[in-house]
């Protein structure tokens, strides 16, 4: 009751000098003298839109409370949502770091780390450009991975830039083996349309006695010297119901997907042979 009667006294006084004000202006003779006298009346009447609330909080200690408990409430959950966010930034980057060193365990090879510049929006899923080339040892050929797997060759060196084909690429192609055996086989980029993959890899070349499981695993074969052997390319997955497809009885045909994820990448690693 009190609160309220606060609140007719303030809206009174603030209805009283704005009248005053507007009487004082359209009176005098000199608008200008006028309102620059006026000016403080009508002002006033913010100033006495929080005097109301003020006010309001001398009589009620406990809302006033509880607003200040809301506000330090809401800034501990800023700093807490800020946390997370470096502790996931955090834990993204050691993950990239232990790939890297995983990578460094192939002798003669060394990981040189790169950042995606651009990438043209029509071939999305097909090529990018990175902020390495030939002054940092970049050469044509070269194999580009990202959290340990591959995800693309290196077509083309300028001095400070590089163009990569992504594995979705068909025109990206290097050899392969299947895990736990000899058998290889040529990788390329499953064709798309508009410049669009459908995010899959034929493995062409493959024996025609291979047996080969959901999920089996897929590297580099490190044959022809451009790459080492050993690194992750991706899974094989059934098409159609079948994990391979013989090809005029001399040779079979899988599918791959990529382990990379190529949507989400801003960095990459190459690895070149050390000079």
């Amino acid at each position: 009751m009190i609160q309220l009667e606060a609140r007719k006294l303030a809206f009174f006084l603030c209805a009283t000098m704005l009248l005053l004000a507007l009487v004082f202006v359209f009176s005098t003779s000199s608008s200008k003298t006028s309102l620059a006298i006026a000016m403080p009346f009508l002002k006033g009447q913010r100033n006495a839109e929080a005097a109301v609330t003020n006010a309001a909080n001398l009589f009620n200690p406990q809302q006033a409370e509880l607003d200040e408990q809301v506000k330090k409430l809401q800034q501990e959950l800023l700093d807490l949502e800020l946390r997370i966010g470096t502790m996931k930034a955090l834990h993204t980057e050691n993950a990239r770091l232990r790939a890297e060193l995983r990578l460094r365990q192939f002798p003669g090879w060394q990981p040189i780390r790169a950042e995606i510049l651009l990438r043209d929006p029509a071939f999305w899923d097909y090529s990018f450009v990175v902020d390495k080339g030939s002054s940092d040892g970049i050469v044509p050929g070269a194999i580009v991975t990202v959290d340990g797997a591959v995800v693309g060759r290196v077509r083309e060196v300028n001095r400070h830039s590089a163009r990569v084909d992504t594995i979705l690429s068909p025109t990206c192609q290097f050899s392969v083996v299947l895990d736990g055996s000899d058998h290889t086989g040529i990788i390329r980029g499953a064709r798309g349309t508009n410049g669009k993959s459908d995010y899959r890899c034929e493995i062409n070349y493959l024996p025609l006695d291979i047996d080969p499981n959901p999920d089996h695993l897929v590297m580099t074969s490190g044959l022809g010297g451009t790459m080492p052997g050993g690194i992750p390319v991706g899974t094989i997955v059934p098409v159609n119901g079948l994990l391979k497809t013989d090809i005029d009885h001399a040779r079979s045909m899988a599918f791959l997907l990529p382990r990379a994820n190529l949507q989400k990448i801003n960095f990459v690693t190459i690895l070149v042979r050390n000079p």
